[in-house]
C-alpha cells in the first residue's frame, strides 16, 4: 500500500499541474465554464498534493521514495510541471518578442471603397480578432484560422490571408461622416501584434 500511496499523492501535482497549463494554453478557445473548471480542478489537485506534503512534515514520513528510477523520473517531471504552471501564471500575454514582423502596423483610408497588401517576415501566425469601431469580431464561424490561406468577411470588411506572409484587408465605402477605426490583431503564440486601420468619413 505503501508504494503505492506515494506515487499517486505526486500524481495529483502532475494532473493539476498539466490543468493550469492547459487552460492557459486554450484559455481563447474554450467556454469561461470549461476555463474555470480546468483551473477549480487544477487547483484541487494541487491542493490536495500541499495538505499531503503537510501531513508527511507533521507525521515525519518521507514523502518520496525513490525505489526505481521510473519513481525518480516521474516525481522530478510533477515538479517541473507544477513550477513551469506558477511561472506562466505570472506571466502577462504578449511576452515573446516579436515573431510575426509586420511590414506595416498602421494605415490610412479614403472615406471610398480602398485596401492594402501588409507583408510578415514570420509566417506562423493567425488572425485573432477583429475589431470595427469598438464591435469585436473573433469566432470566425466556417474559418480555420491555423490554414495558410483563409478570408474573413463581414458587412464592411474582408481580411484575407493570402499565403504564410500576406495579408490583405479590405474596407467598404465608410457611409458616416466619422471616421472608422479598424484593428486587426495577429497572434502568434504568446505573442500578439496589431495592424491599425483609419477610415476618413464621408466629406
Amino acid at each position: 500500500m505503501k508504494k503505492f500511496i506515494f506515487p499517486t499523492f505526486f500524481l495529483f501535482f502532475g494532473l493539476g499541474s498539466i490543468l493550469l497549463i492547459l487552460e492557459r494554453r486554450l484559455a481563447d478557445y474554450i467556454s469561461d465554464f470549461q476555463a474555470g473548471f480546468l483551473v477549480g480542478l487544477g487547483i484541487v489537485f494541487v491542493v490536495f498534493g500541499t495538505l499531503y506534503l503537510g501531513w508527511c512534515v507533521v507525521k515525519k514520513k518521507n514523502p518520496v521514495t525513490f525505489s526505481n528510477r521510473f519513481n525518480l523520473l516521474f516525481y522530478v517531471f510533477a515538479i517541473v510541471l507544477f513550477i513551469s504552471s506558477c511561472s506562466d501564471e505570472n506571466q502577462l500575454d504578449g511576452k515573446w518578442d516579436d515573431n510575426i514582423h509586420l511590414s506595416s502596423k498602421s494605415e490610412e483610408f479614403t472615406a471610398k471603397s480602398d485596401s492594402v497588401i501588409i507583408t510578415t517576415k514570420g509566417d506562423w501566425w493567425w488572425v485573432c480578432s477583429i475589431t470595427v469601431d469598438g464591435k469585436d469580431y473573433y469566432k470566425f464561424e466556417g474559418v480555420d484560422v491555423t490554414k495558410e490561406q483563409y478570408t474573413i468577411k463581414e458587412d464592411c470588411f474582408v481580411v484575407e490571408r493570402r499565403d504564410k506572409n500576406t495579408l490583405f484587408i479590405k474596407l467598404d465605402d465608410n457611409p458616416t461622416k466619422n471616421d472608422r477605426k479598424v484593428n486587426v490583431c495577429l497572434e502568434a503564440g504568446d505573442y500578439f501584434d496589431h495592424i491599425f486601420v483609419s477610415q476618413k468619413g464621408k466629406e
